[in-house]
């Protein structure tokens, strides 16, 4: 009694394209649709890749930058427990900045006299990243690795 199929339950494909209303259902993308997306699609991935390289340089470079100015802290920490009076030896001295490897870090100190009871001390430094020699005086650096 309850088993029994109605006629139209099941339809050709030949009756589905004769009624409307279903023929909408089987529509489907083209082949041209179809390259058109994986193609942006393939654009979309390069650019982001491209992103992504261009964060992990940019990470390096940061971190560097980190390591160079807490050298330098450190340093200007080590010459604050110096007397007025010996302040002058650090003129002209280099030291190797921490963090970076044998070589890769430089720094040098400069002392003047601005008047009798003040003196200025300028830290610069530079480090190699990626091959490029980084640094605000690089001709204080030169003792830095070559490329």
């Amino acid at each position: 009694m309850g088993n029994k199929k109605k006629k139209n339950d099941f339809m050709t494909l030949d009756a589905i394209g004769k009624h409307k209303k279903y023929a909408k259902s089987f529509a489907a993308f083209t082949l041209s649709e179809l390259l058109l997306a994986a193609a942006i699609l393939v654009f979309v991935l390069a650019g982001l890749l491209a992103l992504f390289a261009n964060c992990l340089i940019s990470n390096e470079t940061n971190r560097n930058f980190t390591l160079a100015y807490s050298a330098i802290q450190a340093k200007m920490e080590e010459i604050k427990d110096t007397s007025f009076d010996n302040l002058d030896a650090y003129n002209g001295t280099s030291f190797d900045l921490d963090g970076f490897p044998s070589g890769n870090g430089k720094g040098k100190i400069g002392v003047s006299n601005e008047s009798t009871d003040l003196k200025r001390i300028t830290i610069s430094a530079c480090f190699m990243s990626r091959n490029r020699l980084i640094g605000d005086d690089i001709n204080n650096c030169q003792s830095s690795p070559a490329k």
